[in-house]
């Protein structure tokens, strides 16, 4: 592998310092939905009638806390099987998924998904919500996944690309005419692209933000030896969560998978 679970998993929720990797739970406790907005996906497989029923087969990569695959087994009866690097994270998920009644068709499950992805075939469905570049680029990602798809299955991709007059320049970040044509060299067709609003996304932004600061305050109340590391996160998130508001498009892709 290029780089560590640990490495990804930091990289995917904003980390740099690998010192901070066992407080990321703490961090991010009052959070359930990480990534992907559970209306946001379900909108999209309800206006494509998606084939998703008690015999459909979702697989979640980077599930989080279960926010996306418990919603989804609730509204379509469906089987769903959510992956994520963060043991923490797949316990709080199994626990949610025991509190909304769904944990029969829930399986969560702690691993490194690069590996795993080898192993899983046959689902109708595979969504991947704001996981970061897990597997590298875009078109990285998408081939190491569509192999766990059934032919003719979809692909759900939460990300984004830099706006048109952003002058960032930052690795890991491009237009959306280069995203395109790493989609085109994929054996997948494009869907549709649902489009995330600007102030929502910074409404959200500014939620989670003061709830990761009320945290990072908790912890340097905690550990002062240590507010360094944790004042710096708080900067990271900061200049992140500008960076989504002012320079990103936030985008939903459902793709076809086309062997």
């Amino acid at each position: 592998m290029e780089s560590s679970l640990e490495k990804s998993i930091l990289e995917s929720l904003d980390g740099r310092n690998d010192e901070l990797l066992p407080f990321i739970p703490y961090l991010l406790q009052d959070m359930w939905e990480l990534g992907s907005l559970p209306q946001d996906i379900i909108k999209l497989i309800r206006k494509h009638r998606l084939p998703l029923d008690h015999t459909g087969k979702i697989l979640d990569l980077g599930c989080g806390k279960g926010a996306v695959s418990i919603t989804l087994a609730q509204e379509f009866g469906c089987r769903v099987l959510g992956i994520d690097g963060v043991p923490d994270f797949i316990t709080a998920a199994q626990h949610q998924a025991r509190l909304h009644k769904v944990e029969e068709l829930c399986t969560f499950q702690s691993g490194d998904m690069r590996e795993l992805v080898c192993t899983l075939v046959n689902f109708d469905l595979a969504l991947l919500g704001s996981i970061g570049p897990v597997f590298g680029d875009l078109e990285t990602t998408i081939n190491s996944v569509v192999p766990c798809l059934k032919n003719n299955g979809y692909l759900l991709i939460d990300d984004g690309y830099l706006k048109e007059d952003s002058q960032i320049q930052k690795q890991g970040y491009c237009k959306r005419g280069e995203i395109l044509q790493q989609i085109d060299r994929c054996p997948v067709r494009i869907i549709d692209e649902y489009y995330i609003n600007d102030t929502a996304l910074g409404d959200l932004s500014d939620v989670m933000y003061a709830q990761i600061k009320n945290r990072v305050a908790e912890l340097i109340a905690k550990y002062p030896q240590q507010r360094h590391l944790f004042e710096s996160y708080l900067q990271t998130q900061e200049e992140e969560f500008a960076v989504l508001e002012n320079d990103m498009q936030g985008v939903t892709w459902l793709l076809q998978y086309r062997q």
